[in-house]
């Protein structure tokens, strides 16, 4: 399944960028650099069920449906005792796993028999103890569309809270369908994985328990914490980084930014790295003459830095920490002259990422692809990639609006500042018919973070994984911040990225990466023995003493 973790940065187009790249910045690289697989068996057809437009409308007024589309596969689901209303204990309730959806291309058929990147290790474990598999796709992605646009009519029924309501529903349907309750586990990593923690958190009657890795819970309007992280991964010894190497990096984009400041040093930028150049009614112009086209050169740079994709076991050139730490401080001359410069350096591991191609850095050409409502030719099969769906959820829910600005840790920082908050959040009133910045964007973070508790959820059996050197743990629920580890356990995978323990399994994974796959199945399997409460016969003792207790409180 081609299903994606979230983009480093939320409204930059990822289609723009080269193929190998592109794989990199969406957490592709991990799984897509396996090698053959063995064969899958068969993939079961989609269904669909029919979903109102709008769940939190009860009048009436609103009757209109949608299809969404989701898939099963019962192959090894063992049905047990579903419809037994007299026993208590866990084992005689069926098993049902549910795969989460969210932002990027469209769910495949095969996610409920290999998993694809996000729900492997649920397809293994669904397979060894029982479980009906099911995946739901997200509604406004793939072919899961209410309206057949994305006008902002329309995206106004795009949220979590709607897509929370689409996959109760679904499972109240399945519970129905198969004779009886389920037990519910809803898996998902990155946006998914949020999801599948507020499904436990918001049904917690449909949903049994729930493991959400790499799940940016805290939402957040501007989000240093992302190339913070970077940071800190490029000097985490054990992937191969190292102070030094983060010294060259500053280095690098401090000699970046001294050349940004004048037309003579944009034009040397601009040539040395490949800029695309750019229609515009002045020909032959430089790109790097308008200050957002500058910002999204810097953006573009970051973008080589594999900390949300890194794979120790990778062996093409510049595809890890390891690598890219390797080039930057000199070790690896990678056909360099002797000497060279961590600007040379950088241009070298930039010129690699992008095969050759140019860097488009037309912030105008971006917002105005952004802007389009239509969907992308072949969405009923899937197709596209759906990023105005997720810049809508940032622009009016999460924000995770990355900045690099003076007095940060962030390693990437040019004078003056470009990548600022208020750069990335006017896109959203250009792009969304003048949305209001100051009345929607600036609370969406906190109007979410009340919906579901941000780092204090306050739910109960939700495992929150997450690795070392993936910038998306600034905002996920870690050690470092446990509201109440007896009932909401959180698991550091040492070393690893962005949920590398949901993809396929390999050989050569980091074996931090296969313990924790190992602990998050037994920890799923102890919750899976815990039952409901069990029931009391009323009796006329127990009755009185709770009179009692209540008339002394």
């Amino acid at each position: 399944s081609p299903t994606n973790a979230l983009a480093p940065h939320p409204w930059r187009r990822t289609r723009v960028r080269p193929e190998i790249l592109r794989a990199q910045m969406r957490g592709e690289s991990i799984s897509d650099r396996a090698g053959p697989a063995p064969p899958a068996p068969p993939s079961p057809p989609a269904r669909w069920i029919e979903q109102p437009f709008d769940h939190l409308d009860t009048s009436g007024v609103d009757r209109r449906t949608w299809r969404q589309r989701y898939f099963l596969n019962d192959e090894w689901f063992q049905r047990k005792n579903a419809g037994s209303d007299e026993s208590n204990t866990a084992s005689d309730h069926p098993l049902a796993f549910l795969c989460v959806g969210g932002e990027g291309p469209a769910l495949t058929p095969d996610v409920v028999t290999t998993g694809g990147v996000h729900c492997a290790l649920m397809c293994q474990m669904a397979k060894d103890r029982g479980a009906l598999i099911v995946a739901v796709e997200h509604r406004f992605y793939g072919a899961s569309q209410p309206t057949g646009d994305l006008s902002v009519e329309s995206l106004r029924y795009l949220s979590s809270s709607q897509a929370l309501a689409d996959a109760a529903n679904l499972i109240a349907s399945l519970n129905a369908e198969y004779g009886g309750s389920m037990r519910w586990v809803s898996f998902g990593g990155s946006y998914p994985g949020m999801m599948a923690s507020w499904l436990r958190l918001k049904y917690p009657h449909l949903v049994h328990a729930a493991v959400a890795s790499s799940a940016p819970v805290q939402a957040e309007l501007e989000m240093r914490g992302y190339d913070e992280a970077v940071g800190a991964a490029l000097a985490e010894t054990d992937v191969g980084g190292s102070d030094a190497c983060v010294a060259s990096v500053m280095k690098a984009f401090s000699a970046v930014s001294d050349m940004l400041g004048t037309p003579a040093g944009r034009s040397r930028l601009a040539k040395t790295f490949g800029v695309c150049k750019i229609q515009t009614e002045i020909p032959n112009v430089n790109p790097l003459q308008f200050v957002p086209n500058r910002a999204e050169f810097v953006a573009a740079l970051t973008e080589v830095f594999p900390a949300q994709s890194n794979d120790p076991s990778c062996e093409t050139f510049g595809c890890d920490i390891r690598s890219v730490c390797a080039v930057m401080t000199g070790e690896d001359p990678a056909g360099l002259a002797p000497g060279s410069s961590e600007l040379d350096r950088l241009v070298r591991l930039t010129k690699n990422a992008f095969g050759g191609e140019c860097i488009d850095v037309d912030h105008e050409s971006g917002v105005k692809a952004l802007a389009d409502t239509d969907l992308e030719p072949g969405w009923e099969n899937g197709d596209g990639d759906f990023e105005r769906s997720w810049f809508w959820q940032t622009c009016t829910e999460f924000g995770f609006y990355q900045t690099c600005v003076d007095g940060s840790k962030c390693p990437f920082v040019v004078s003056p500042n470009l990548q600022t908050l208020e750069f990335n959040t006017r896109v959203c009133g250009e792009v969304f018919g003048n949305m209001s910045v100051s009345e929607v964007v600036t609370g969406a973070a906190a109007r979410s973070n009340v919906l579901y508790g941000g780092w204090s959820p306050g739910s109960t059996r939700v495992l929150f994984p997450s690795g070392t050197v993936d910038p998306w743990r600034a905002n996920s629920l870690t050690d470092e911040r446990e509201f109440s580890p007896e009932w909401l356990p959180t698991m550091t995978v040492a070393g690893a990225s962005h949920h590398a323990w949901t993809h396929p399994p390999r050989d050569t994974d980091q074996d931090s990466v296969k313990r924790a796959r190992i602990a998050i199945a037994a920890q799923v399997d102890e919750w899976l023995g815990e039952g409901p409460m069990a029931a009391r016969v009323a009796t006329e003792q127990n009755i009185a003493t709770e009179q009692n207790i209540a008339m002394e409180r």
